[in-house]
């Protein structure tokens, strides 16, 4: 991978009803190489956020800036999506 400049690293989840759940992780810049970031996401059910069966989806993207491309040298480097799902409520 190459050198980034400052930006954010965002994760999105959203419930089967379309609900997201998300935070991001400000980066200063990184040098050439691997780069290294972790998200913990609390999964304890609420009233605002139940975590029923279905089928949840999970955005992250890699951002120069803060990802709009309303500034310049803002915009997004990499983005990726993938799934799980859930089957049964405890």
């Amino acid at each position: 991978m190459a050198a980034t400049g400052p930006g954010n690293i965002i994760i999105n989840v959203i419930d089967p009803t379309g609900n997201p759940l998300g935070d991001a992780e400000f980066i200063e810049g990184q040098a050439k190489g691997t780069y290294d970031v972790q998200f913990q996401l609390q999964t304890t059910p609420s009233e605002q956020e139940a975590f029923g069966p279905g089928t949840y989806l999970v955005q992250l993207a890699v951002c120069e800036g803060d990802c709009t491309h309303e500034h310049p040298y803002s915009g997004i480097y990499a983005q990726a999506a993938t799934s799980f799902k859930i089957t049964g409520s405890i």
